[in-house]
């Protein structure tokens, strides 16, 4: 949450019943910091995001899929729970130019090609989507359209995750106590 723009985005995305989520305070490479730092940047960030919508998240995605074995101990003794994804829509290297909704469906059916047999009854996806990205946000809007009509349901991670109470998805730090 780099600008004051960022806080109105996170609570209209919270108020609209979506899964606010971490992915650390400046979008680094965890897996290249030590501890120290990335723990401050994981509490840094999760200080802003409960300042804004008064919880802090329990579940991040790494920025980049950067990590290691010992990184992602840490981030769980630390109590979140760490999630990546199983399909791109390649929206972060989609162009502007034609239509960046019909690149986005081309990228996530290649992606979702590599799940042999895939189907609504038997697969769960977690997509990455980059919603900073220009164009990310009618890429996401075209794969929804499409996959939808197939037959997919869309949840947040915690419900994709077997967790539907979003009370489960956060927490309160008390940040006094981590100072």
């Amino acid at each position: 949450m780099h600008y004051d723009g960022a806080r109105n985005i996170v609570k209209r995305i919270y108020s609209e019943g979506h899964q606010v989520g971490s992915g650390t305070l400046c979008h680094s490479r965890l897996g290249r910091l030590p501890f120290d730092q990335m723990t401050f940047e994981m509490l840094n960030n999760d200080w802003m995001i409960q300042q804004t919508i008064g919880f802090s998240p329990l579940y991040m995605r790494i920025p980049h899929g950067s990590y290691t074995s010992t990184l992602i101990k840490h981030l769980i003794e630390m109590g979140y729970v760490v999630v990546d994804h199983n399909a791109d829509s390649g929206d972060s290297g989609i162009s502007s130019a034609g239509n960046p909704g019909t690149q986005a469906v081309i990228e996530f059916d290649k992606s979702i090609s590599y799940h042999s047999g895939a189907s609504p009854q038997t697969h769960s996806f977690i997509t990455l989507h980059n919603e900073w990205v220009s164009n990310g946000h009618s890429g996401i809007q075209a794969i929804v359209q499409k996959y939808r009509k197939l037959g997919y349901t869309f949840v947040t991670v915690g419900e994709c995750l077997g967790h539907s109470d979003p009370q489960s998805w956060y927490r309160v730090h008390d940040f006094n106590e981590l100072a």
